[in-house]
């Protein structure tokens, strides 16, 4: 349950709970490939700590400031280069800032959740290790910055 504007209680049950195993990430509006796992980034507001004469404890607000965090994407390592450019790129000293949206999707394929992350630049690619003898897929990691984000679905 959770609270109205009018301070009223209301439902906050949609249903089922639904599988996460189902999104898609678009730079700039376009599909750019499948990812294994995408790490949504945290929101933090700051607290601002004060006192008045009249109370025994600290009180507690937010500030205006907010800090968001990293949005990370991993994936099979393929050929293609796109990611690996784009860091390129930001290395040379040319910041090309991108904008990207993450839509969850339901079994059926419709749209549950859409995030969309705004000002993005890579920061860190990684490719995982390599052992001789072991079979498991090669993974690369992107980690971007970013400057917000919003919901909108």
């Amino acid at each position: 349950m959770g609270w109205a504007d009018g301070g009223e209680r209301y439902s906050t049950d949609q249903g089922d709970w639904n599988n996460v195993s189902q999104f898609e990430v678009r730079i700039e509006g376009l599909s750019i490939g499948s990812f294994q796992e995408v790490e949504i980034p945290s929101i933090k507001m700051e607290q601002i700590d004060y006192s008045t004469g009249d109370t025994k404890y600290k009180l507690k607000r937010p500030s205006a400031q907010k800090d968001v965090g990293d949005l990370k994407l991993v994936r099979g390592w393929n050929v293609n280069q796109i990611m690996y450019d784009w860091i390129e790129e930001v290395a040379a000293g040319q910041l090309s800032r991108k904008s990207m949206t993450i839509d969850v999707k339901a079994e059926d394929g419709n749209v549950i959740a859409s995030f969309d992350f705004y000002h993005c630049w890579p920061k860190e690619w990684k490719l995982s290790g390599l052992k001789a003898g072991d079979n498991s897929i090669m993974t690369e990691e992107i980690t971007f910055a970013l400057e917000d984000l919003k919901r909108t679905k």
